[in-house]
């Protein structure tokens, strides 16, 4: 990719999401729920979303998730100009919108690059689908609660994954209270899922050219920098 395209995809992509993590205890009381959908690998199309409600019942946030085969997730960016890759990428938007940024980004990073993000089921099967936060289970603290998700119940034939149930929970927490999702604690496995690698260091930092690249593990500095 020419780096110049890269640079302007990556202003692009900062412009569309929510501002830097804050730090606070004054957030709406939100009402517990718990929903299940089905998922199929195989699907043309995932799409669901879940108003989120406070306890007098007013939406304060929607969740909403999209993806499935390639021709649906072209014809959503080029219907509506979002990218929802992958068999499902999930986003936590504030009011009733749907749009291209995510409350689940830990540091202001793309929808795609977000613990929200499931791309296929190597994440889902195997050590990936173990490794905590990055894999089956993921938890999600701001704002006054915990977002969980759980891919469970999988159904499996001929080795390979066909079905399976995606379960979204809220619960309060009276000690979550960034603006945004918090760092989990642990870091991307990046394939590598045997060793558990605990941290709390940005899954990404800027290079030279102030493109997003991974980081090195256990520093804040950029692969050849």
């Amino acid at each position: 990719m020419n780096r110049w395209i890269g640079a302007a995809l990556a202003i692009g992509a900062c412009l569309s999401r929510p501002a830097l993590a804050q730090v606070s205890t004054d957030w709406p009381r939100m009402a517990e729920i718990e929903a299940r959908f089905l998922i199929a690998t195989d699907a043309k199309r995932n799409e669901f979303s879940v108003p989120l409600l406070d306890t007098t019942g007013r939406v304060r946030y929607t969740f909403a998730c999209k993806g499935g085969q390639v021709e649906f997730t072209d014809e959503l960016a080029n219907r509506t100009g979002m990218q929802f890759p992958g068999l499902l990428t999930c986003v936590l938007n504030e009011g009733t919108a749907i749009v291209e940024g995510s409350l689940l980004a830990e540091d202001a990073v793309a929808i795609w690059h977000t613990r929200g993000a499931w791309w296929d089921d190597t994440t889902l099967l195997g050590k990936c689908g173990d490794y905590p936060e990055f894999g089956r289970v993921r938890h999600f603290r701001l704002r006054g609660f915990v977002l969980a998700l759980e891919a469970t119940d999988l159904v499996l034939k001929d080795g390979e994954l066909r079905f399976f149930t995606f379960v979204v929970s809220l619960k309060r927490d009276a000690t979550a209270n960034w603006a945004v999702a918090e760092r989990p604690g642990y870091l991307y496995p990046a394939g590598q899922c045997a060793d558990v690698k605990i941290g709390k260091e940005p899954r990404f930092c800027r290079d030279r050219d102030w493109l997003l690249v991974p980081c090195i593990e256990g520093d804040n500095r950029p692969r050849g920098s």
